[in-house]
């Protein structure tokens, strides 16, 4: 399954992104203006697989929350 993870983090998170690269599948990480700081991609194998993604995640220093969306399709051009 894949997965959008909508991550906010605060100042203490400055230089991390390194360490939500290394969660295992985490496949693409933005940096966003607003509200939302960064979109993560991930793939997961299952539901608890992806519990574990977020789980890792939240663990990171700086990370104070996250909103995750399950994919249902993908349409690109």
């Amino acid at each position: 399954m894949e997965a959008i993870i909508l991550v906010r983090v605060s100042s203490s998170f400055q230089g991390n992104i390194e360490k939500v690269l290394q969660v295992r599948g985490v496949k693409r990480v933005y940096e966003l203006t607003g509200d939302i700081d960064l979109l993560i991609e991930v793939t997961a194998s299952s539901e608890a697989d992806l519990r574990r993604i977020v789980d890792e995640i939240l663990e990171i220093k700086g990370v104070e929350s996250t909103d995750t969306r399950i994919v249902l399709s993908r349409v690109s051009k």
